[in-house]
């Protein structure tokens, strides 16, 4: 189930019930009008925020699917899940675009993130890498190796030239999507679990298991 918050109280404004196992990923529309979400029913939906009720529901994956967001034009989703796959959804249609996946045994997928332009997509999971999609071929552009454990989390700075990448042991890193160099990296002190960038791209904040979150000032060679 899903629950929508007040921002000036603690009381929940409605709640979208539909999934039958546990929800891992939620994402607003750019314009808010809509929400969807990603769980371990192997559906990904879609809900009306004023009605509170499901638009629809997107089926493909055979694997929990561990994470859901949209596009900057909101007019598609992209998802990741346990069948190692990355998917492409159309929202208005709620049919999918494109499945893509990287070797013959892909593992489990946790983290995907749309470039700003909506060329990119980036993706990243249980086997440690970090991978670089071009979306009109379904193709993948290139491959980071440099984790040592899985990664969590995956996003595209605003300008859409870097990409960060959090593995679950808190090692952070920042790349440059035109190479794949690593153009900054550090250890945070616990176990970590998401991270984003501020809208200035110039910090990362990150969330981690001590109860703690962290601000992560970058480099101007990172930025």
């Amino acid at each position: 189930m899903l629950t929508e918050w007040a921002y000036a109280s603690p009381a929940a404004v409605k709640s979208f019930a539909g999934h039958t196992a546990a929800v891992y990923s939620v994402a607003f529309s750019p314009d808010g009008k809509l929400a969807a979400s990603a769980g371990g029913d192997q559906t990904i939906r879609l809900w009306d925020m004023t009605a509170g009720t499901q638009v629809r529901q997107m089926t493909g994956h055979t694997g929990a699917v561990y994470q859901v967001g949209f596009s900057a034009d909101g007019k598609q989703l992209i998802s990741g899940g346990n069948d190692g796959t990355l998917r492409l959804w159309d929202v208005a249609a709620g049919t999918m675009l494109k499945s893509m996946s990287a070797g013959e045994t892909p593992a489990s997928v946790f983290a995907v993130a749309f470039s700003p332009d909506e060329k990119l997509a980036a993706s990243a999971g249980a086997d440690k890498i970090v991978r670089v999609w071009n979306l009109a071929t379904g193709m993948p552009v290139s491959a980071l190796a440099g984790h040592d454990d899985a990664v969590y989390r995956v996003a595209f700075s605003p300008k859409g030239n870097r990409l960060l990448s959090l593995g679950h042991a808190g090692d952070l890193r920042v790349w440059n999507v035109a190479d794949g160099k690593v153009l900054f990296k550090t250890r945070l002190p616990a176990v970590a679990y998401s991270a984003i960038y501020s809208p200035s791209g110039e910090q990362v904040l990150a969330a981690c298991a001590n109860a703690s979150a962290y601000f992560v000032a970058l480099p101007e060679a990172a930025k």
